[in-house]
């Protein structure tokens, strides 16, 4: 389905967009539920592999005839778009592809991942999303929107929806608080207007209810990560975390649940003597660099970047004003490197790698994504008092081109850390 203009807050027509908005037809259109002979796991694996066909992620799970908006980082606010009848969906770059079509209007500053997102959208590998809203915060990914309306200007090929900018103020007091509530106001307006759909306060309340148990099952999946015998791979928790970004809520917590109660309990733990890894730094919405480090001797047990276990932490406040609720939580849930202070953010994320009894750190920057660095120097030192043991990988690509040379340097760090499992910090934890 494809929306007929192309403004930012255009009036729809009230039936335009107005889709079922069934809270159980979901669970009825998706017959594997439950069934043992289904693997959830393969489920969520096909999804991530299939994120750029919209299409074959409905098939997958059901969108239920919703319209899709799309969004580019973890500060969306999902709750308001599933309260007015959309599927919210990440959408990402893809590292295998090359950047050919934008470099030539794209500044030699912009971040690989912002290049190959951008790729993506004037290219249509997402031209099955409805709505586009690109939320502020982190500059890079918010300078989208002026990518996209910009590229519109030159090109009569882009499909990629209408685009909605959702300024995110940079900051934590209360005063940024309240001037973020001021705006998710006036992106539920907008959201109703596009939808016909008045997003009545109860319908709010219970999507905030619904991505609060995706939140408790994600960290469900994070505890299987931190004992001495892992019962999950960094590959698999990432897969599993991206793919509750990508389906509705109720098909992806129905399929974890059953992942939790039927195919955890049967897979083997992961070996006992690998290094465990915790990785922090650029926020990849892929999972090469799990995948190199796994290719070690060595088990990712954790992270604190943007797609891993740090989604699932800050629960919505159920027991006050839906909207005051979701104002709290997306001006204050777990630090942004461009939005925290250093001594909070150091602390953590010292507190995240002990948590998950962590050996040692992989520190990823990527190229140009200079906000992550800064405080890269305090974040070693913290994390070296406590017997971590930390590498930077630094301007690395997005697509990490010479994986090669990354699993190298990365064996030999391991294997020169291989013999200080941090015995100390499992004993605390």
């Amino acid at each position: 389905m494809r929306l007929g203009t192309r403004t930012r807050c255009a009036p729809r027509s009230p039936n335009s967009l107005n889709r079922s908005r069934d809270p159980d037809e979901t669970s009825r259109q998706l017959p594997w539920i439950g069934a043992d002979s289904v693997n959830a796991l393969s489920l969520f694996r096909q999804v991530v592999e299939n994120r750029f066909d919209p299409d074959a992620v409905d098939a997958l799970a059901s969108f239920g005839g919703r319209p899709v908006i799309g969004f580019l980082d973890t500060g969306f606010p999902e709750e308001l778009a599933i309260a007015a009848g959309f599927h919210p969906m990440l959408l990402t770059g893809d590292p295998s592809s090359g950047t050919a079509t934008v470099d030539p209007y794209l500044d030699l500053s912009v971040p690989s991942r912002v290049r190959h997102l951008t790729e993506a959208m004037v290219t249509g590998r997402h031209d099955s999303v409805d709505v586009l809203c690109v939320t502020g915060g982190d500059r890079w990914l918010a300078n989208t929107h002026g990518f996209l309306e910009a590229y519109r200007q030159i090109s009569a090929t882009p499909d990629f929806g209408d685009v909605y900018y959702l300024e995110r103020v940079r900051g934590t007091y209360r005063e940024h608080r309240d001037y973020n509530l001021r705006l998710h106001r006036e992106f539920r307006a907008y959201l109703e207007d596009r939808s016909g759909n008045v997003i009545d306060d109860g319908e709010l309340a219970a999507a905030i209810s619904l991505t609060n148990e995706t939140r408790a099952l994600l960290r469900d999946v994070a505890i299987l990560r931190t004992g001495d015998d892992p019962r999950i791979s960094g590959v698999d928790a990432h897969t599993i975390t991206m793919a509750s970004m990508l389906m509705p809520k109720k098909a992806f917590n129905a399929a974890l649940r059953q992942f939790l109660a039927s195919e955890v309990p049967t897979a083997p733990a992961v070996a006992r003597d690998s290094t465990r890894v915790f990785l922090s730094g650029s926020s990849l919405d892929h999972q090469r660099l799990h995948e190199i480090v796994e290719s070690l001797p060595a088990v990712v047990v954790g992270e604190d970047t943007e797609f891993g276990a740090r989604y699932a932490e800050t629960p919505i406040n159920e027991s006050i004003d839906p909207m005051e609720a979701i104002a709290d939580r997306y001006t204050f849930k777990a630090p942004e490197s461009w939005a925290f202070g250093i001594k909070r953010r150091i602390a953590m994320k010292v507190d995240a790698a002990v948590a998950a009894r962590a050996d040692v750190e992989v520190f990823l920057h990527l190229l140009n994504d200079t906000a992550t660095g800064w405080d890269f120097p305090d974040q070693r030192r913290a994390l070296q008092e406590q017997g971590i043991h930390v590498v930077a990988l630094t301007d690395q690509d997005y697509a990490f081109d010479d994986a090669q040379a990354v699993s190298e340097k990365l064996a030999e760090f391991i294997s020169h850390s291989s013999g200080e499992h941090n015995i100390m910090k499992k004993a605390e934890a």
